[in-house]
């Protein structure tokens, strides 16, 4: 799926000591690093804010009754001198899928959040095919919110409905339980990745099955490049779930299985 245009910006207090409390000398540079983590995490975030999505009634449900995504993040302590790797740079303490009404700082801001949304949403359906306009459902509000200082940030994530939903919506079909608690596994493994500093992307095998590849980011001089880590992620997915033990939907907690499980439900799109 094609990269969109996306609305972000911190506030709050915006100071500088609050800046500070976070380890960055500015409003300006926490801003930038933060957008870059999101940036980097991209397939990682969409894939938790989604799958939350689904839980209970679905992702229409959470639409219509003003749901919202909310990452609660913390910035990470960096060793003096430490090369300051952009994709490790905050960790993903929880993710939530709360009403508006449950936090001031998405009421506030809910008139705009939702007109981007919206405006978002209508200049996608119109790139999509039939069969992925069906599928698309529109976009959630999220905010990345840092508890120490009560600075937010805001972004926007597409939500698709599953495959048995057709063109929806979701409610209307029966609950799963199995699939619930499938969706809760695959959003708590996808943040433990994102703070096993993993980056993850959607790859296109010679069989036509999007899966997922997931890479490190390694310094090369004063740049930062993607390397694939085929191997490590299936172990850090593992030992991140606890070894051998299974996640609530019963399955090996490999991201590999969790993500082909997953997608079989999903609604057909372009994922590239």
């Amino acid at each position: 799926m094609a990269a969109w245009p996306t609305h972000k910006h911190v506030c709050g207090s915006k100071s500088r000591e609050d800046a500070a409390v976070l380890g960055y000398p500015s409003t300006v540079s926490l801003a930038r690093a933060l957008n870059t983590w999101v940036a980097m995490h991209t397939w990682s975030l969409e894939t938790i804010a989604e799958a939350s999505a689904h839980c209970g009634q679905g992702v229409d449900f959470s639409l219509e009754n003003q749901l919202a995504i909310v990452f609660v993040v913390l910035s990470r302590d960096r060793a003096p001198g430490a090369p300051s790797n952009p994709a490790e740079a905050f960790m993903l303490e929880q993710a939530s899928l709360v009403s508006k009404d449950d936090r001031p700082f998405l009421a506030a801001h809910w008139p705009r959040l939702e007109r981007t949304c919206k405006a978002l949403g209508d200049d996608m359906r119109a790139t999509l095919s039939l069969t992925e306009r069906h599928a698309f459902a529109g976009f959630i509000p999220a905010a990345f919110h840092f508890r120490a200082t009560g600075m937010v940030a805001f972004h926007q994530y597409p939500l698709f409905r599953l495959r048995a939903h057709g063109c929806g919506p979701s409610y209307e079909h029966p609950f799963v339980t199995e699939q619930d608690a499938l969706f809760g596994d695959v959003a708590k493994i996808w943040g433990l990745l994102i703070n096993h500093g993993l980056v993850l992307r959607p790859h296109h095998t010679k069989h036509g099955g999007p899966l997922l590849q997931a890479g490190r980011c390694m310094q090369f001089g004063k740049s930062w490049a993607w390397l694939p880590a085929e191997v490590e992620w299936e172990a850090e997915g593992d030992a991140s779930a606890g070894g051998a033990s299974r996640g609530n939907s019963g399955l090996p907690p490999t991201p590999t299985e969790l993500y082909q499980r997953y997608h079989k439900l999903l609604g057909q799109r372009n994922f590239e």
